[in-house]
C-alpha cells in the first residue's frame, strides 16, 4: 500500500509539474504574441473625437506592428506617445480620387473608419460624400489590398429606409459596407458621443449637460465616451464572431469597451 501511495502521489506530483509548465508556456506564448504583434492596421478619420481616442490609445498599445494614418492632411502631435512612435505613419490622400492611392491599402489586415462630417459644413451631398462613398470605396479597396476586417462608426438610429436623412445616410453606408463582402464588418452604433470637442458645439453642449445624470447612472444606454468607443473597437479586434457582419449597439459599445 505504501508503494502504491508513493507512486500514486508521484505521479500526481508529475501532473501538477506538467500542468504548471502548460500554463507558463500558455502564459509566455500570449505575453510574446502581445510583444511581437504580426497584424497591421489603418485608421480613417483620425482628426475625428472618435479617431484621435483610437490613435491615443493604439499608441500605448502594443496590438499592431504597423498603423497607417490615412488622410487629407497631416498632424503634428504634441504627445510623445504618437510623435515618437515607430509603428505609426501617416500618408495624404485625394479622397476624391482614392483609385490614385490604392496601394496604400496594400497589406493592411484591419481599417478602422471614423470618417463622419456636418450637414451644415458639408451640406447635403458633401456630407453624403464623406459619410457613404468614402467609406464604402476604401472598404473595397481595403478588401481588394488583403484587408479582414473593417471596422465601421456609424450612428445610434441607422436605417436605410428611414425618412429621417441622417438616419437614411448611416443606414445606406451600413448596407453598401456589409456588401463589399470584407471577411469580417464590424459596425458600432453608439449613442451621444461625449467628449470635450476643440470645436465648441452648442446644441452639443447643452445635450451633455442635460444627459450627464443618464449617463452617470445607465453609462451606455444612449451616450458613449468617445474613449470607450475606440478602446471597444480595439478590444473586438481580437473577439471572435459567427458571422460576416456585426452591429454594436450603444449599449454593447460600453461592454465591450470597459473589458
Amino acid at each position: 500500500m505504501a508503494t502504491n501511495e508513493a507512486t500514486a502521489s508521484n505521479e500526481t506530483d508529475m501532473k501538477e509539474q506538467e500542468g504548471d509548465a502548460e500554463a507558463t508556456s500558455a502564459t509566455d506564448a500570449k505575453s510574446a504574441t502581445a510583444q511581437d504583434p504580426t497584424m497591421s492596421a489603418f485608421i480613417l478619420g483620425y482628426t475625428g473625437e472618435v479617431g484621435k481616442e483610437l490613435v491615443k490609445q493604439l499608441a500605448r498599445e502594443k496590438v499592431f506592428k504597423k498603423i497607417v494614418l490615412i488622410g487629407r492632411r497631416k498632424v503634428e502631435y504634441k504627445d510623445e506617445a504618437i510623435s515618437n512612435n515607430t509603428t505609426i505613419e501617416q500618408v495624404l490622400v485625394n479622397f476624391d480620387e482614392l483609385e490614385q492611392s490604392k496601394d496604400v491599402f496594400q497589406g493592411l489586415d484591419v481599417g478602422f473608419c471614423c470618417l463622419g462630417t456636418l450637414r451644415s459644413k458639408a451640406g447635403k451631398k458633401g456630407q453624403w460624400k464623406v459619410d457613404h462613398d468614402y467609406p464604402v470605396k476604401t472598404a473595397e479597396l481595403a478588401k481588394e489590398g488583403g484587408c479582414k476586417q473593417y471596422h465601421l462608426v456609424s450612428s445610434l438610429g441607422a436605417k436605410s429606409n428611414s425618412m429621417v436623412f441622417y438616419n437614411k445616410l448611416k443606414g445606406q453606408t451600413e448596407d453598401d459596407v456589409k456588401a463589399v463582402g470584407t471577411e469580417r464588418t464590424s459596425i458600432y452604433r453608439p449613442g451621444g458621443l461625449m467628449c470635450d470637442r476643440e470645436e465648441f458645439r452648442f446644441g452639443e453642449w447643452i445635450a451633455r449637460k442635460s444627459l450627464a445624470p443618464v449617463d452617470y447612472f445607465f453609462p451606455g444606454v444612449i451616450t458613449n465616451a468617445t474613449s470607450i468607443v475606440a478602446k471597444a473597437m480595439i478590444n473586438n479586434v481580437s473577439k471572435h464572431i459567427d458571422t460576416p457582419s456585426e452591429i454594436l449597439e450603444s449599449k454593447a459599445i460600453h461592454k465591450m469597451g470597459t473589458q
